[in-house]
């Protein structure tokens, strides 16, 4: 059985980095197209807001996960407590009946 108390990452870094890059570059485009049309500049506009909306769902996701994680984490940790403190009682009705 695995006790181990490390919570778990849901989205890896990079996958967080890249969407980061590719925001700076969508910003930076916007930025030196001088002579952008209209629909571009909205398209453009409309990719970056999108990224950055997949950003927060994968920060959001990885801090319920997380959270899941410690949640389960404690109660193993109580249920392990719990079986230990028990465990002189199963001991002595073992030895009562040989």
């Amino acid at each position: 059985m695995n006790t181990s108390t490390r919570t778990a990452v849901a989205v890896p870094p990079a996958a967080l980095g890249l969407l980061a890059a590719a925001t700076a570059l969508i910003a930076m485009g916007i930025s030196f197209a001088d002579d952008l049309a209209t629909p571009a500049f909205l398209a453009l506009l409309g990719a970056d807001l999108l990224i950055i909306l997949a950003m927060g769902a994968l920060l959001g996701a990885s801090v319920a996960k997380n959270r899941t994680a410690e949640a389960e984490a404690v109660r193993l940790r109580r249920d392990l407590e719990t079986l230990d403190a028990l465990e002189p009682l199963g001991a002595a009705e073992a030895g009562g009946r040989r």
